[in-house]
């Protein structure tokens, strides 16, 4: 994705000049940016990396916190779910459908993109589940609530 945004400002600002052109280093850009979206949403869910504010849950008793945990869980559980059917009808819809100049073959056809969605949310529905587990069967909710927290005064 870098060399394709670098040669895409190398393209704007040198080969435009001298009449020459790379059409599809922005729409490759596109195109790799929203797998890497979705992909890295779904490895980040792994480690529990996503961005999340603990400065009030810390504050509040462990059930309450353990209620909202679970809440947020099975929130989040509902919509991966429609992201998941959405993106499986995406996928069937735009079979073979051209992502702007982009090669009409894979994977540079639009269903890839649809896919990277499916495989993204698939992803993060297991490590929520994992956690959804951990903080109902095997109790233990500083292990999925309060990760990689410093110390008090940072957060």
């Amino acid at each position: 994705m870098c060399a394709s945004v670098g040669l895409q400002v190398f393209n704007r600002l040198i080969l435009t000049e001298i009449g020459m052109n790379f059409i599809w280093t922005a729409s490759l850009g596109q195109f790799l940016m929203i797998i890497t979206t979705f992909i890295g949403a779904g490895l980040a869910s792994r480690d529990r990396e996503h961005v999340r504010i603990n400065y009030v849950l810390k504050r509040l008793p462990k059930s309450i916190t353990k209620l909202l945990a679970i809440v947020s869980r099975v929130l989040i559980l509902i919509f991966l779910f429609v992201l998941i059917v959405g993106g499986v009808q995406s996928f069937t819809y735009n079979i073979g459908s051209q992502f702007h100049i982009l090669p009409q073959y894979p994977p540079f056809t639009r269903e890839w993109l649809a896919l990277s969605g499916i495989v993204g949310a698939g992803m993060m529905s297991l490590y929520v589940l994992r956690d959804l587990y951990i903080i109902m069967i095997k109790k233990e909710l500083d292990t999925v609530v309060f990760v990689n927290i410093a110390s008090e005064g940072d957060q």
